[in-house]
């Protein structure tokens, strides 16, 4: 079976940034190289190196630790020059300013160059790839206990969480009928995450429905609150909602504060751009095998994990 990520060298993720850094603003920008760390421990790192609380650091996705990765993140209310940090695993150097702050989703996409390992054949491209989310949205159990919170079972979910998280296992400890409190305990980011990894899950669940039933489809809403959809995918997400048990106003979670999901559009396909795949090269890591590169990007919200996947329909 292929592989990747054998090494973090395999797998080169560079951030296409939706605003390119200016001479002045409210907002210092700083590129980052990074591997062996995801984008959230290099936000704390830079927080610890200027001084700042953590919260006035921002970037626009989180980048995995099992790669070399290229973004940019914002730190708001300071200047600098050069560069801040230099290491094998870490760079970190100023790149300008901004006037708004770098947030989740504020990018175009991505650029990825990898190197598929332990092959015996150059796959083909398919015409049509699912733009499914990845299997790192559901990691940890996210999206069962995404489930649990918009079923208002919160008691089930921190009970999920507990086994991971000490500050939910200390307070159901002392308070063990508190699972809103318990919940609390992590950060707002992180519950959001669950509920959009569940939301998620429901997504990638209907749409294999619409590609196999009606593949003209383009575009296909998360269920969650504000969603607009009509005829065959309104029928689609409330037969969904009806085998789940939910209602679009479950996602408009009132217990916590300020935590709702929102059923935004996402495309039903994906669309690879500047593709060049190289030819078959012995591996060098996997005696007897091959290996070869290949270079695309991605619109944000797209997983070259699946793109990868889509390749090799027979693993």
């Amino acid at each position: 079976m292929y592989q990747i990520k054998q090494i973090p060298e395999d797998f080169r993720v560079k951030e296409i940034p939706l605003r390119s850094p200016q001479t002045d603003g409210k907002y210092l920008v700083m590129y980052v190289k990074k591997k062996g760390m995801n984008s959230e421990e290099v936000a704390r790192r830079i927080s610890s190196i200027l001084h700042v609380p953590r919260k006035k650091v921002g970037y626009a996705g989180n980048k995995d630790r099992h790669a070399v990765t290229e973004q940019y993140m914002s730190v708001q209310g300071v200047k600098g020059k050069g560069i801040l940090l230099s290491t094998g695993a870490l760079e970190i150097s100023v790149s300008g300013y901004l006037d708004e702050p770098i947030t989740l989703g504020c990018l175009k996409g991505n650029a990825f160059e990898i190197t598929i390992r332990n092959v015996d054949h150059l796959p083909g491209i398919p015409k049509k790839i699912l733009n499914l989310f990845g299997p790192q949205r559901f990691s940890d159990n996210n999206a069962q206990v995404g489930k649990l919170i918009v079923q208002r079972k919160f008691l089930e979910a921190t009970q999920e969480l507990a086994m991971r998280e000490a500050k939910v296992h200390d307070h159901l400890q002392q308070y063990p009928q508190d699972g809103v409190g318990a919940l609390l305990q992590i950060p707002k980011k992180d519950i959001q995450l669950r509920v959009h990894s569940y939301q998620s899950l429901l997504w990638n669940n209907m749409v294999r429905k619409i590609a196999l039933e009606h593949p003209d489809i383009e575009e296909l809403p998360l269920i969650g609150f504000g969603m607009d959809a009509t005829g065959v995918v309104k029928d689609i997400i409330e037969e969904t909602m009806r085998e789940e048990g939910i209602t679009e106003r479950d996602f408009v979670i009132r217990e916590i504060p300020n935590l709702s999901a929102e059923g935004a559009v996402r495309n039903v396909w994906m669309h690879p751009r500047n593709l060049f795949c190289s030819g078959l090269e012995d591996d060098d890591l996997n005696p007897g095998t091959k290996k070869f590169f290949i270079r695309f990007e991605l619109d944000k919200g797209c997983y070259a994990t699946v793109f990868i996947e889509a390749m090799f329909p027979e693993s």
